[in-house]
């Protein structure tokens, strides 16, 4: 195999301007009309409720510590709001575009950087969940930061045309110890923002073992300063987890909380169709942005790369506008599990490590239901393995025959699977706009929350109206609670009683108890909605109505 393409530590001028241009163009996608957006996922309430103070049971159980401190940290700066909840993950979202940027450019030079880049700012996928008071966005990013720390301990932190190019003979290996205690740091961040953030170690580590094993010629005296840095990665990682495992231990016992998890597992035989659900979400997603994005993506890569004035550069573009027309944000993990072997080939370990990257989460992540934003770890490795495909079709003047046959043979099938996708996976539901979000409908519903108003409402909506509602249970009111008094009212969030069977089999029986007095109807964002309903995008028998999203409030007739 030929050397990598250009690898220069000099950002020129061009490459400068369209770096900001992209961070601009994606920094203003996610917060632009934030402030219209509103809470609506049941674990944002969770969080906003943790920041500002208010207890909710077993909030544990939700996810580390991390975003909601961040959340909480915002709320001082802006005051308790759904919109400084919001701000966080947009601002996180943000940082993850030029955090791309660094690592493809590491890895791969600044022609496959400048297009990671802007396909991250274009991303509808990654800006919908930039939009969301989740923990997704915040975990992508430590993720992505994770797997630089661990390059960057493996090469010792030595500049890019600075440092001889690694080899499959030896190596070049300088482990750093300040990159292994960033990379543990890195990691630590990711699983106190979630559960599953040692996974990215786990990746790590294989890629690691995988790098080892490769090498023809292995140095004792490296191989043991990599073994040192690795260990001191996992312990840093480990320390800086152990406060809130203890916490979590102390409070639940952590064995109930890995038990809770593992009960969002599901078995082998539901693998195929998690897959294909997974693909559909993120065709679901990808807005007319998505399938624009990779076109700007790779005629910026064009127009700064070494090779811009080559005829293949203009067969690229097309390629990319054609994967781009079929996949959107799907097209670069599906044309990068394809290019995995030559990437890993071409790269040493940055590529081993991306191949271990992406080859792991196709396997793992339709191993979890299929919830959208579980996905964005693998739409980011899509963005740099299409950074390393474009660099190779672009920035390699002296790149064999042979080479230029690979990497058309894998550009391809890749094209092929994309049409494949396109063709056979049968997308549904594509979204609706938003009418009504939940905090117009918590604002409308306010006047006639007067006297002892009673809940059975999600955690957005306790965030909402905390003042206005009785931190009790609703539906204890119906079987236990005689009413002689001052009149009690009973406040109904339909997802509650949709995803409950019991308690609303419960609210039934009570039904003959209970007038209306008000309905208010709302629409979460596709996003959510698909979070709700993993799989009306598979169909269109089954989509979401206004009756899948109302508040009720109901006065309790006197028994």
């Amino acid at each position: 195999m030929t050397g990598p393409p250009e690898r220069s530590d000099a950002v020129r001028a061009s490459e400068a301007w369209a770096l900001l241009a992209a961070v601009a163009a994606g920094g203003f996608l996610r917060f632009a009309g934030l402030g219209r957006v509103g809470l609506s996922h049941f674990d944002e309430g969770v969080y906003c409720l943790w920041a500002a103070g208010i207890g909710y049971p077993f909030k544990e159980l939700f996810a580390p510590p991390l975003f909601p401190l961040c959340v909480r940290a915002s709320f001082a700066l802006l005051g308790p709001s759904d919109l400084a909840a919001l701000a966080v993950s947009a601002l996180v979202g943000t940082a993850t575009i030029p955090l791309v940027w660094g690592i493809t450019r590491r890895w791969y030079g600044p022609t496959a950087a400048i297009f990671s880049a802007v396909l991250a700012a274009c991303s509808t996928y990654h800006i919908a969940f930039s939009r969301i008071a989740l923990t997704d966005a915040t975990f992508t990013f430590w993720w992505l930061a994770s797997l630089l720390m661990f390059s960057e301990m493996v090469d010792g932190g030595q500049s890019g045309t600075q440092r001889p190019e690694p080899d499959r003979s030896g190596g070049i290996v300088s482990p750093g110890g300040g990159w292994a205690v960033a990379a543990g740091a890195a990691v630590a961040a990711a699983a106190n923002t979630k559960y599953n953030g040692f996974l990215v170690f786990v990746i790590a580590t294989a890629a690691l073992a995988l790098f080892h094993s490769s090498r023809r010629k292995k140095p004792r005296r490296a191989n043991a300063r990599l073994l040192a840095s690795w260990l001191l990665a996992g312990l840093t990682a480990a320390l800086l987890y152990l406060p809130w495992f203890w916490h979590v231990h102390a409070t639940l016992g952590y064995a109930a909380l890995l038990q809770h998890q593992r009960g969002y597992t599901t078995g082998l035989f539901e693998w195929p169709h998690n897959f294909v659900t997974i693909v559909a979400n993120q065709v679901c997603l990808t807005g007319w942005l998505g399938r624009v994005g990779p076109v700007l993506a790779a005629l910026a890569a064009w127009a700064i790369g070494p090779g811009c004035f080559r005829e293949r550069g203009l067969a690229v573009v097309g390629a990319t506008a054609l994967a781009a027309s079929l996949a959107g944000d799907s097209a670069g993990w599906l044309i990068g599990i394809l290019a995995v072997v030559p990437i890993a080939r071409r790269y040493a370990f940055p590529g081993i490590l991306q191949a271990t990257w992406i080859v792991a989460l196709v396997l793992l992540t339709p191993a979890y239901r299929p919830y959208p934003r579980l996905a964005l770890p693998l739409i980011a490795a899509g963005w740099v393995a299409g950074g390393a495909i474009i660099a190779a079709a672009l920035g390699n003047a002296t790149a064999s025959r042979r080479d230029r046959v690979r990497w058309a043979v894998a550009g391809s099938f890749g094209l092929v699977l994309a049409v494949a996708v396109n063709v056979l996976v049968p997308v549904g539901w594509k979204g609706a706009a938003i009418e009504t979000n939940l905090e117009s409908a918590c604002r409308n519903m306010r006047p006639e929350l007067t006297g002892r108003v009673f809940s059975f409402v999600r955690p957005p909506v306790l965030f909402y109206l905390t003042d206005r509602l009785l931190p009790v249970g609703g539906l204890e009111l119906l079987e236990a609670e005689p009413v002689d008094r001052s009149p009690a009212y009973l406040l109904i969030d339909s997802p509650m009683l949709r995803d409950n069977p019991r308690d609303r089999q419960r609210f039934e029986h009570a039904r003959d108890r209970l007038e209306e007095v008000a309905r208010r109807a709302y629409l979460p964002s596709p996003a959510v909605v698909l979070d709700d309903f993993p799989g009306v995008c598979l169909s269109s028998e089954h989509r979401p109505t206004a009756g899948n999203y109302e508040l009720t409030l109901y006065r309790v007739v006197p028994r």
